[in-house]
């Protein structure tokens, strides 16, 4: 007799999906453009020219056809989606500093890097075949993980007074402009994202 198959994380699957139709051009246009200025000073400093090359042009576009492969295969596991945004990461890392109005940068830049956070999070819970272990776990922790990562990304956009990026001295700080009212979120989404890292270990050595 077969054992009928957890269900898949419906909502994970539509914001992804989301994620990368969104993200499609703005890394086609940060690809084409690394390509005709690979010597331009990226939007962090500490990225040179080599790192330009290697995530822009090698890392990023390599990891994106591995994702298609994996989605190609398999459209309902969540694993290739997820690496969509791997491939997203790495390229806005080396995006140009004028590329862009450096307000609309940050925006871009701190959208693709926290969906690819959320991805990389998500990974050890969901891998290999796109859902939670134990396959009971499905029913409830499906839910459960898209009301914290959701909450995660409304929370993240719409309560914080500023948009960073990079660090130390090169440290860029814009006003957030999507700011809706301020709350210090980081006391609750904090501990939400330590205890995905621990599950997502634990998964792993299980």
């Amino acid at each position: 007799m077969n054992t009928p198959q957890a269900a898949r994380p419906r909502l994970f699957l539509y914001l992804f999906r989301i994620f990368a139709i969104l993200g499609a051009v703005p890394f086609l246009i940060n690809t084409v453009d690394i390509l005709l200025h690979l010597n331009s000073p990226s939007l962090d400093p500490d990225f040179d020219s080599v790192l330009r090359f290697v995530l822009g042009l090698a890392v990023a576009p390599l990891t994106l056809v591995i994702a298609a492969l994996c989605i190609r295969r398999a459209p309902s596991n969540l694993i290739g989606w997820m690496l969509v945004m791997f491939a997203y990461g790495a390229s806005v890392q080396v995006m140009r500093y004028d590329l862009l109005p450096l307000e609309a940068e940050i925006l871009v830049a701190n959208f693709v890097i926290g969906a690819f956070w959320i991805a990389f999070l998500l990974i050890p819970l969901y891998f290999p075949d796109g859902r939670l272990y134990p396959a009971g776990a499905n029913r409830w922790g499906n839910p459960i993980l898209s009301f914290i990562f959701v909450f995660v990304i409304l929370i993240s956009n719409l309560c914080n007074t500023q948009l960073t990026w990079g660090s130390g001295a090169n440290q860029i700080i814009i006003q957030n402009p999507l700011l809706v009212f301020a709350w210090n979120y980081t006391v609750v989404t904090i501990p939400m994202m330590i205890a995905m890292i621990i599950a997502g270990i634990i998964t792993v050595i299980l």
